[in-house]
């Protein structure tokens, strides 16, 4: 389950998202939060995204890997209907050079994100 921080169809959903990613994270950090342990047992059990970044990236990865599936390749086009997928695109293999370039600082790809990409090619 993945609720983006910007959901107009439910601002309140939103709004109650971000405060649980937030509870989270002070959690994870061994300070005090207001998320409790029943809670974080019946959000992961439905598969809840505590990372919404990680899942945005994933639904893009998938959304390359479709596009591989469907034309044997990854040579996404800037015109047509896959621009942000092109754009995306661009982005990753722009942060997969600095990461290989030991740039780390200034990347937010991870080494099991480009192993991701070199997979699909």
């Amino acid at each position: 389950v993945n609720v983006p921080y910007d959901y107009p169809p439910n601002p309140p959903l939103a709004q109650w998202v971000k405060r649980q990613r937030h509870q989270y994270r002070l959690l994870k950090e061994g300070r005090h939060s207001n998320l409790t342990p029943y809670r974080l047992e019946q959000l992961e059990s439905i598969d809840y995204c505590w990372d919404s970044r990680e899942a945005h990236w994933l639904d893009r990865f998938y959304e390359l890997q479709a596009f591989y599936d469907k034309n044997g390749h990854v040579r996404v086009s800037k015109r047509g209907p896959c621009t942000s997928l092109a754009v995306w695109l661009k982005r990753q293999r722009h942060q997969g050079r600095l990461l290989l370039q030991g740039k780390v600082d200034g990347t937010n790809m991870t080494q099991a994100r480009l192993c991701k990409l070199i997979e699909v090619g």
